[in-house]
């Protein structure tokens, strides 16, 4: 990967220029890769900022280490900043910087200031290493492939959602597989050590029926988070997607997640896709000052869905 180093200057930002403008919800997403472009063998850590609110540190295992930082954020202005600050640990410096438009409302937080961090966004059920993202997925998500080995899999070569497109546009690559149990009364269980009990998360779990259910078949199952009841799924329309969100962000050191068949169901549980993301509540608002904090200015590709 090229990169761009920022040896000048505390603070160094980049101003995205989306022609949809504020108010919209967008995916931004920085990558890096030290790779020892400066040969020096000194791994550098800096942070990550949306305009004048911290995003994220960036910080690398090794000189080979992708690391990569996708938001979910609505801006209140026409212009992003992302910046890149300088904490005396190196010299920043960034990969690649993608932009893209969201046409709906799906990912949203309860608060206006607050954007979604991702954490993980899992494809479930899949037996290759492949990663799913554009042109499979119109909105350019990344879908990472999730080893569970206490799992079975399940598959069709059909397609989800091709007649009724579901509000998340969903990529059928992702979609038409999914996990289950190995045993057909066991319970699906997926646990994420957070390590931080002060941060709050949504989840997004996405579910599929890739059975064609006979007349005495039924799929219904009931999800824990965290030993609290987050939902009951009723899985009955083949080939159609479905999506459970928590109503509220969730908060805890650990995301311990069951799923488990109801009494009634013949089926057990199965699960295709999942998203947890982090709320990062922005609560300073960009001044017009903020345009003097910027050196360098680029204008990001964005990519039309």
């Amino acid at each position: 990967m090229d990169v761009r180093s920022f040896p000048q200057g505390t603070r160094n930002c980049y101003t995205l220029k989306p022609p949809e403008g504020k108010a919209r919800i967008y995916l931004i997403r920085a990558s890096f890769m030290y790779g020892n472009y400066d040969n020096q063998d000194r791994l550098p850590r800096f942070d990550l900022y949306v305009g004048v609110n911290k995003w994220d540190s960036v910080k690398f295992d090794n000189a080979s280490h992708i690391v990569i930082k996708e938001i979910i954020h609505i801006p209140v202005i026409d212009n992003i900043y992302v910046c890149l600050l300088n904490t005396g640990s190196g010299t920043p410096f960034i990969s690649a910087l993608e932009v893209r438009h969201y046409h709906n409302s799906t990912y949203q937080a309860e608060a206006e200031s607050a954007s979604l961090d991702l954490y993980q966004r899992l494809n479930f059920g899949s037996t290759t290493n492949e990663i799913v993202r554009f042109p499979d997925d119109v909105y350019d998500r990344i879908w990472t492939p999730y080893d569970c080995p206490r799992c079975a899999s399940r598959g069709t070569n059909f397609s989800i959602d091709s007649l009724n497109g579901s509000v998340f546009n969903l990529p059928s690559k992702v979609m038409r597989t999914a996990a289950l149990p190995i045993n057909v009364n066991d319970s699906l269980h997926f646990e994420f050590d957070i390590g931080d009990p002060t941060l709050k998360f949504y989840v997004y779990m996405h579910f599929a029926e890739l059975q064609s259910l006979q007349g005495d078949q039924y799929r219904e199952f009931n999800i824990t988070l965290n030993g609290n009841l987050l939902s009951e799924v009723k899985l009955h329309n083949y080939l159609h997607s479905m999506t459970i969100l928590s109503p509220q962000p969730v908060r805890g050191a650990n995301l311990s997640f069951s799923l488990y068949k109801s009494e009634k169901s013949t089926l057990p549980p199965i699960l295709n896709a999942m998203e947890i993301y982090i709320v990062r509540d922005f609560l300073q608002a960009p001044t017009d000052e903020e345009d003097g904090i910027l050196s360098h200015v680029c204008n990001a590709f964005c990519m039309k869905t």
